[in-house]
This record gives structure tokens, C-alpha cells and sequence, in this order.
């Protein structure tokens, strides 16, 4: 499963002096939306690219504009990352759905809980996006307490919210994360207040 490329051995030598292991199988799947929860701490996007490198996975992330800009810009672009203005949130939706429909194959990371601040419910871009888009759902996790990335498990979402949130809640419902007092509840924000992209 890991790659031997150079940039693959430094990804694993970052998880193993992190002391962070990965497990699970990588998706079959060519097309997929991917949300790597929780999201509590700077280091959970280190050890996420950490395991990208560690796995060579042609995976892109979406991420604010403003981690874009600067110096930092390339390097962020060159690990994966794409800019979105988060304020054109249907905007966004419309032009990554054209992304996955022109792609013979198409991997893109949404952060659903939009921040490491605790928060009530997620944004709910990632849920759209795969609906619109008419692609799976993978679902991978940060467990702090065995330090383990897991790959997690791979949904077909059917449209009925509280059908398709209620697996992803039994999904995470044992997990941990590395700040728990900052990991809030799996759900979704409710319509009126949906507008962001996740």
C-alpha cells in the first residue's frame, strides 16, 4: 500500500516521527468526496498530507482562499490544495461538479466542520457536492486515542439526510479527536443557514 518514491518515504517517515499509523484499504473507486474528520488541531492537515505522500494518492483538497495567498500559494497548490472563495458557495459547488464530470477520475478532500473551533453542525458543500456530482461519499478519520488514520469506509449516499447521516454518525461515533473539547456533533446545518461551502 505505501509507495517507495521519495516523496512517499518522507511521508511515512513524518507519520512514524509523529508516531501516527495508517490503516484500512484505499477505495476502489474513481470518482469519490472525502471528509477527514475530526478537525480540531494544526496537525491533523500534516498528518493528512503526510499520509497522502506515504500513499501516493492523486488527491485533491479543498481549502479557503486565503491559506493561498502569498508565498505559501505554490507550495499549498502543490500538495493538492484548491482555492475556493467560500462567500460563492454554489458558485464553487458548480465548478467542482464540472471538474469531477470532465475527469476520468476525480479524488477531492472537503473539511466539513469548516474549522478547528468546536461547531454545532457541519457545512454541508461536501454533502451537495457528492449528491450533485453523483459520486461516493469516503469517509476516513483522525482517531487520537490509537494515533491511527483510518480509511474508513465508502458510501453511497441516497439523498434521505437522516438516512445518510445516520451512518456517517455510527461511523464516527467512536472516534477521537486530538482536541475531543473541539469535535461537536455529526449533523448537518439546517437549510437557511447552509449557505457555506464545507
Amino acid at each position: 500500500m505505501f509507495s517507495n518514491r521519495p516523496l512517499g518515504l518522507f511521508g511515512r517517515l513524518v507519520l512514524w516521527v509523529l508516531g501516527w499509523k495508517v490503516r484500512g484499504d484505499l477505495p476502489t473507486q474513481k470518482k469519490l468526496v472525502l471528509i477527514l474528520v475530526p478537525h480540531t488541531s494544526s496537525w491533523d492537515f500534516a498528518i493528512a498530507i503526510a499520509t497522502r505522500w506515504a500513499l501516493d494518492l492523486d488527491a485533491r483538497w479543498i481549502g479557503k482562499k486565503e491559506l493561498f495567498q502569498g508565498p505559501l500559494g505554490p507550495i499549498m497548490r502543490w500538495m493538492g490544495g484548491v482555492p475556493v472563495d467560500r462567500s460563492r458557495a454554489e458558485h464553487v459547488v458548480d465548478e467542482v461538479v464540472k471538474r469531477f464530470e470532465g475527469s476520468e477520475s476525480f479524488w477531492l478532500g472537503i473539511s466539513p466542520e469548516g474549522t478547528r473551533s468546536y461547531t454545532e453542525r457541519w457545512k454541508t458543500g461536501f454533502y451537495r457536492l457528492a449528491l450533485r456530482a453523483k459520486v461516493p461519499l469516503w469517509c476516513a478519520s483522525l482517531d487520537a486515542k490509537n494515533r491511527c488514520l483510518d480509511l474508513g469506509i465508502v458510501i453511497d449516499l441516497t439523498g434521505d439526510e437522516a438516512t445518510d447521516m445516520a451512518r456517517i454518525q455510527s461511523y464516527y461515533s467512536d472516534v477521537t479527536a486530538i482536541h475531543p473539547e473541539r469535535f461537536g456533533p455529526v449533523r448537518l446545518r439546517l437549510p437557511e443557514n447552509s449557505s457555506d461551502s464545507g
